[in-house]
């Protein structure tokens, strides 16, 4: 059987926008891993191409942990948004800059 929540959630993540992101104060993005809470910044949002299973346009996060000292392994993180609440999001490990650690999520 289907966990009734999980469908209200993959719902309300097809209805976000890259605008949702963009309008953020300060483009940060605090978030919870574990017991421990960090801000990541969103460092780009970029487009990607329209397909017909999504009811906005898809679009990527690319967000930095500032003078990480480890990368957080992949996985499904609770980020709080101000306007949408706690959104589980999968989070990818993609590097790191002269900034700190690169992390990407796509809402596809």
């Amino acid at each position: 059987m289907k966990n009734p929540d999980a469908n209200v959630a993959a719902a309300m993540l097809d209805r976000l926008t890259a605008s949702d992101f963009s309008e953020l104060p300060d483009r940060k993005l605090p978030a919870s891993i574990g017991e421990e809470e960090i801000v990541l910044e969103i460092a780009e949002i970029r487009q990607l191409p329209p397909n017909r299973l999504r009811s906005t346009p898809p679009f990527s996060l690319l967000l930095r942990e500032r003078a990480a000292q480890r990368a957080l392994p992949q996985g499904v993180y609770a980020y709080r948004h101000p306007q949408h609440g706690t959104l589980h999001l999968l989070t990818v490990p993609i590097g790191r800059d002269a900034d700190g650690m690169l992390y990407e999520v796509i809402l596809n």
